[in-house]
């Protein structure tokens, strides 16, 4: 069913009101979006889920395996992550261990 919605709107709208008016039906349309994804995602986590996760939750165990005779190549192992997983896969005695970053 198709409504006429001439009679509803104002007869003077500024441009200010109409950016306003705009913003807000846009907010309002991601908000619907956001909750089809969330919903659709089953995701019923809270902050309290996962502070909890991450206190006491037991972590997965670390794969190792024996790389003898391997080449294993880690980029970005400069910092962070990539320095971790060079140290991870230096244990499990790779045949190379290959290390590539930027310099600073």
């Amino acid at each position: 069913m198709i409504h006429n919605l001439s009679s509803c709107r104002p007869k003077h709208i500024n441009g200010a009101q109409l950016s306003r008016l705009l913003l807000f039906l846009i907010h309002i349309q991601l908000q619907a979006l956001l909750r089809i994804i969330y919903d659709s995602l089953k995701i019923k986590y809270t902050m309290f889920h996962f502070i909890k996760l991450q206190l006491f939750e037991k972590l997965p165990p670390v794969v190792t395996t024996n790389l003898k005779g391997k080449t294993v190549v880690v980029t970005g192992a400069i910092i962070e992550i990539g320095f971790e997983t060079a140290k991870h896969f230096a244990r499990m005695d790779p045949g190379k261990l290959i290390i590539v970053c930027r310099s600073r």
